[in-house]
């Protein structure tokens, strides 16, 4: 009697299964976690944007511009999500190396969000 020998498939890395498990999650969830990162991002973004406008591009007539562009790069930021995480209804979605980068820069942009609602509420505040 021979012993079968035992092939092991190697693991995922950590990465790819956590967006896996982000994928595995209901389609209504999955959609909201692309409505929060794309949120996210244009909150992470607006500071900036803001900044950079109102030092070198700022006139009267294009008040709303930086508005119209963290909004944006948070709409781009939702369309991806959703393309990436969401997908059509039945689509089986599958955890590539894209799909890992955005759940990293999504949690990115809430990081730094976190830190900015740190700063400016609770250590400001304290004052």
């Amino acid at each position: 009697m021979s012993k079968q020998q035992q092939v092991k498939t190697p693991a995922d890395p950590i990465p790819f299964r956590v967006v896996n498990g982000i994928l595995s999650l209901p389609r209504l969830v999955r959609i909201i976690i692309a409505a929060i990162f794309g949120a996210a991002t244009t909150l992470a973004l607006f500071e900036v944007v803001d900044q950079i406008y109102l030092d070198y591009f700022f006139s009267e007539s294009t008040r709303v511009a930086p508005a119209l562009v963290s909004g944006g790069f948070g709409m781009l930021m939702y369309v991806i999500g959703w393309s990436l995480i969401v997908g059509t209804i039945g689509e089986d979605r599958e955890a590539k190396l894209v799909t890992v980068w955005y759940v990293v820069i999504g949690i990115f942009a809430l990081l730094l969000v976190g830190m900015w609602f740190f700063r400016l509420f609770l250590i400001d505040s304290s004052v």
